[in-house]
């Protein structure tokens, strides 16, 4: 096969290095192979594939082309032109698990095949080669195209005499002793200079870490050999495991260069261990990550067709006026008339307690459901025993879920068992109102039009009998959702129409939609989405089912903030390009950028030991003045012990600039030592700790037992100004029996404000 690798052939940077190993790769595999840049030297080659290599290319020849993305989505899903390139090409490989589930729904948007397969910025196949660790250097590559990224612990590294760094001369004038020169990017010289260290640094951006995607250091560190110390990266530690060495985010710079400096003595000082740990990246490196065996699997996975009629497939997507589910000719007939009611349930997650109580609201409907199809996790015996029990009451259908268990697997696992004209769903620890089939398709039936009706929902808070930290007199209900139907909302989000609390036409599903999402969370939100493609839904503005908190909250997926997050990103990626956005003019971009930055937010502040939490609001944007923070929520965790979320008015500027990293931790160490004091109000004095910004005040004694700074990228969007990235705080003080919260101020040590 001919091969065209297009690049910025005159830029010395990752693309043109990457290009050039790809290169070597693919000629190994024995394929014909010339880089380019222009179009019009792709069409002077007349190549079989084009691979760009940047989304800064867009595919304008006839030539089949492949977009390698290697950049987490933030970097491009909210900027027109990249996105318009991007979707220029045939298809895709993608630098990470987590960027082609992006695309994957993407490409469900715009209705066409999800193609390509994963291709690391990997490195050539290489020999193992053994160091010397007993006088190994720690050597750090980077051009700094983004500014100085991590400029003030590599400028501490700087100082060590075993630290090299290499990369553009213009990129390291602030750390001249380290600077070793910039190796040329020809696909070999990088992985040979690394070799002559022996211990590789891999640091990412904050948007890597939150998508989970791996840079080249990632893989050049294997490929040369070199015992790899890397930032705490979930793909490397799920690619290497222990044989590679991990830093701690929480660490200030300070910190980070002291466990660095352990780091490199530690492998000096056990060169056998160090050669071992090298040994095993190495050959895990072989095993999986190799450009030749990547590639190998993206060019077999493409399935060239004789006629090169391309790989840009489209999906079939049947009429929305007469939508259907796949199943025999006459169950289809059947299914849209004979007005009978399925219900999906799923169980096997939880104690059949919850299970029973579920199927007992089905059994007490006012209006009977003719069928239950329960979807079992686990093969669960007690849910076998528990349906066999119901048999003279229900019409149940056992269906084992699919292995490994997914939430959306389970569900549309269910739904291919549909056979009857409407369809409702009932997780095992929800429950309905005795009315509720028959007000939801009472009103169905009064609007043909309409594919689906739905109610609203009470929350019902279940307490744990030996958690005594609620009051007798606390509400455990609250009216969860009550909502007159607005297609606009519902698209956009957040998802206001419960799992349980629809009911729908089965002929509203279409074979397009019948193809699982494969999300582990929001699952019935994305059912809901492709349900409007085929006609409206109506709302009933009373409430007929009921959702299930539990205090300790250790088996509700909804408060996995993390994990509903990553979906929600999923879920917009999904919704992007697809004609119920655009008819409706709703803009995603933003939120996409939002979630995942989020993600990683708390994975880097977050303790070892959370408290319970509470059902409480938080809010979204910053408020009160730019000098004086705000405090954005106030919780009670325990006995005279709160919390307190918000940020400060300090900026990264500062902090490197005069306190080196520190002030938070200065301000822990004062905040604390004036609680310990006695203090009703804690003011800076006024030496070299000045600069800090907060000054806490409250009428009664409050001790902080905790203070840790958060990052807090909604401030950098609000005040447009990223250096408030590290603006966050997060504090738990002890207060006295006079304590209100109404009471509490915080304010900027520059501008009085609360």
């Amino acid at each position: 096969m001919k091969l065209v690798i297009q690049h910025h052939l005159n830029r010395a940077n990752a693309e043109r290095e990457l290009a050039c190993r790809m290169r070597s790769a693919l000629e190994r595999l024995g394929h014909q192979v010339a880089q380019c840049e222009t179009s019009h030297q792709i069409e002077n080659e007349r190549p079989d594939l084009v691979l760009a290599t940047h989304m800064d290319f867009a595919k304008v020849t006839d030539s089949l082309t492949i977009g390698c993305l290697w950049n987490p989505p933030t970097f491009f899903v909210d900027e027109p032109q990249l996105m318009k390139n991007i979707l220029s090409y045939d298809g895709f490989s993608y630098g990470a698990q987590s960027i082609q589930q992006f695309f994957k729904q993407i490409c469900f948007g715009l209705g066409r095949a999800s193609t390509g397969d994963i291709l690391y910025p990997s490195a050539c196949a290489t020999q193992f080669e053994l160091h010397d660790f007993k006088a190994a250097r720690l050597s750090y590559v980077g051009t700094n195209w983004d500014g100085l990224r991590h400029g003030d612990m590599l400028a501490r590294l700087s100082a060590k005499d075993w630290f090299d760094v290499f990369g553009p001369s213009r990129a390291w004038q602030h750390a001249p002793q380290a600077y070793r020169g910039e190796p040329a990017f020809d696909g070999r010289a990088m992985i040979a200079t690394l070799a002559r260290g022996g211990i590789c640094l891999c640091l990412h951006r904050a948007e890597h870490l939150a998508w989970g995607v791996p840079n080249m250091r990632v893989f050049e560190s294997a490929a040369a050999s070199n015992v790899l110390i890397c930032d705490d990266h979930a793909f490397v530690r799920e690619a290497y495991g222990d044989s590679a060495h991990y830093l701690d985010h929480e660490l200030p710079f300070d910190g980070l260069v002291d466990q660095i400096s352990w780091i490199v003595s530690d492998i000096r000082g056990n060169p056998r261990r160090a050669a071992e740990m090298a040994k095993a990246c190495h050959e895990r490196f072989l095993q999986r990550f190799s450009l030749e065996a990547l590639l190998n699997g993206v060019l077999t996975g493409l399935d060239f067709l004789p006629a090169k009629q391309g790989i840009r497939r489209t999906l079939q997507v049947d009429r929305t006026d007469l939508p259907q589910v796949e199943v025999d000719a006459h169950s289809k007939s059947k299914a849209r008339s004979d007005g009978k009611v399925t219900c999906i349930v799923r169980g096997g997650f939880r104690s059949t307690s919850y299970l029973k109580r579920a199927l007992a609201s089905i059994v007490e409907q006012t209006k009977p459901i003719s069928k239950v199809i329960l979807v079992n996790h686990n093969h669960n015996q007690d849910v076998i025993d528990l349906c066999e029990g119901l048999k003279a009451d229900l019409d149940i259908e056992i269906v084992d879920a699919p292995s490994p268990p997914n939430r959306s697997l389970s569900l549309w696992e269910g739904l291919k068992h549909l056979q009857t004209e409407f369809f409702c769903i009932l997780d095992d620890d929800d429950s309905y109102s005795p009315d509720h089939v028959e007000v939801l398709l009472g009103e169905l039936l009064k609007n043909p039009q309409a594919v689906a009706t739905f109610a609203g929902s009470v929350r019902i808070l279940e307490v744990d009998p030996s958690d005594t930290s609620l009051s007798p007199t606390h509400e455990t209900r609250d009216l969860a959702y009550l909502e007159p139907f607005n297609i606009k909302r519902l698209i956009a989000g957040p998802n206001y129409i419960p799992s349980n609390a629809f009911l729908a036409r089965t002929s509203g599903l279409t074979e397009t939609l019948m193809e699982s999402p494969d999300v582990e969370a929001l699952e019935d939100y994305v059912l809901l989405l492709g349900l409007l493609k085929a006609g409206p839904f109506v709302s009933i503005l009373e409430t007929t089912s009921q959702i299930y908190w539990r205090s300790g909250q250790t088996d509700n997926i909804t408060f996995d903030r993390d994990l509903f997050e990553r979906c929600a990103s999923l879920v917009r990626a999904r919704l992007l390009f697809d004609r119920l956005t655009h008819e409706h003019d709703i803009n995603l971009h933003p939120v996409i950028r939002e979630d995942a930055l989020a993600v990683w937010q708390r994975s880097v502040t977050r303790r070892s030991a959370t408290h319970r939490r509470t059902i409480d609001w938080t809010a979204e944007q910053p408020s009160g003045e730019v000098l004086a923070g705000c405090i954005d929520k106030l919780s009670q965790i325990g006995q005279n012990l709160w919390e307190i979320e918000g940020w400060a008015p300090v900026t990264l500027a500062q902090e490197q600039a005069g306190l080196r990293g520190g002030l938070f931790k200065r301000l822990v160490a004062k905040v604390s030592r004036g609680a310990r004091q006695g203090a009703l109000r804690w003011t800076p004095t006024q030496n070299g700790d000045a600069a800090l910004p907060l000054v806490f005040t409250c009428p009664s004694t409050i001790a902080f037992v905790d203070f840790e700074v958060c990052l807090r990228p909604d401030v950098c969007r609000t005040l447009n100004d990223w250096s408030y990235f590290r603006s966050g705080f997060k504090a738990q003080i002890r207060v006295s029996d006079s304590w209100r919260p109404e009471d509490l101020r915080v304010y900027s040590n520059n501008r009085e404000g609360s």
